[in-house]
């Protein structure tokens, strides 16, 4: 499939894509200061099921393997997809979606490797928030959770009152088909294709912005980050077997797995390592697209950490011995604290570089 069909499959969302302007009343519009555009966002859904979204990738030329994208799927936790209270809240007059406001920021300029050298350039951004853009992430770690209980039982209380006074919690569904020809003259039972669905319950994001402008020598430039908060995450597959010529295809295994409790910060560039997106011409003339994230300055010293926590894993194959964690329990999922931490992740320098995009 090529992009363009791409395109036009995703173009079938906005139909069911319902976005409403709240009007302001004379205090709220003297909080305004004119400064880039705020939205906010009501009656958010996506409704994949009842209208049919479908898109196909094909794999091959011929189409013989294929992957099949269906019933996408965005509405309020709580709800049911499609049905009239399904439509979420995403922002307030305070706390809107934001774009182009323009801001002046220093910018790192001077040489990364010499440790005295600590020169910046004043440079105007375009900033894009989402609602919750100054929200911190929140200490999961089981360390602080350890030593500090009633402390962190008050600060997550503050930090949900924060979220969800701005935001709902979002549900996020998807189903994965696969299309694979047996190979011919094959009378035993071959895998011909496999299932997939993707469940999202409860999530939200925060501290979400990002700042893009301009470079010397580095072009067009960006900065951000992205913080998401989600109550569960559960993927449930089944692969079927089938012999050539007959039908239907027999299910011959099926699990699922779900992550609960996930929050996920990450940092993608900052005024001090920018994001820069180029491109550039290979060995055989052919143009490639290159993302680079540049070497923390010697100065700087420490780079922005990003952070992830699972509180706890379940497994759904559950007359599957070699995943019990215990005598009746297909979880790991401990009292205090959580199963998963990823912490104090920083990168020094990334760079990417497409090959035949």
């Amino acid at each position: 499939m090529n992009k363009m069909t791409s395109f036009f499959y995703l173009s079938l969302l906005l139909p069911s894509l319902s976005i409403a302007l709240e009007s302001m009343n004379d205090g709220e519009l003297g909080l305004t200061t004119g400064e880039g555009i705020g939205v906010i966002v009501e009656n958010l859904s996506i409704d994949g099921k009842t209208e049919g979204f479908e898109m196909t990738l094909d794999l091959t030329e011929d189409g013989s393997n294929q992957l099949i994208f269906s019933d996408f799927s965005l509405y309020k936790t709580g709800t049911t997809s499609g049905a009239a209270d399904s439509g979420g809240k995403f922002g307030t007059v305070n706390d809107s979606v934001s774009v182009g406001d323009l801001s002046t920021v220093p910018i790192y300029s001077g040489i990364t490797t010499d440790p005295t050298d600590k020169s910046y350039t004043e440079t105007t951004v375009m900033r894009a928030n989402f609602p919750g853009a100054s929200i911190e992430q929140l200490d999961r770690s089981t360390a602080n959770q350890t030593a500090n209980s009633s402390g962190y039982a008050t600060d997550l209380a503050d930090f949900n009152d924060a979220l969800y006074s701005i935001t709902d919690k979002f549900d996020l569904d998807l189903t994965i088909d696969s299309k694979f020809p047996v190979p011919s003259g094959d009378l035993t039972k071959s895998p011909g294709t496999f299932n997939a669905d993707l469940e999202v319950v409860g999530f939200a994001t925060y501290g979400t912005y990002s700042d893009i402008f301009a470079t010397v020598g580095g072009g067009f430039s960006m900065a951000g980050a992205t913080g998401l908060y989600i109550d569960s995450v559960k993927l449930s597959s089944n692969s079927y077997a089938v012999t050539e010529g007959t039908v239907p295809a027999v299910s011959v295994s099926n699990s699922s797995i779900s992550f609960n409790g996930i929050d996920i910060y990450t940092v993608l560039g900052t005024a001090d390592q920018p994001l820069t997106i180029n491109t550039l011409l290979d060995d055989g003339g052919t143009s490639q697209i290159v993302m680079e994230i540049g070497a923390l300055p010697a100065s700087k010293g420490f780079a922005p950490k990003s952070n992830i926590t699972v509180e706890s894993i379940f497994f759904g194959e559950q007359n599957n011995s070699a995943l019990q964690t215990s005598a009746s329990t297909y979880a790991f999922q401990p009292q205090v604290g959580n199963t998963l931490e990823i912490l104090g992740l920083s990168i020094q320098h990334l760079k990417i570089t497409t090959k035949d995009l």
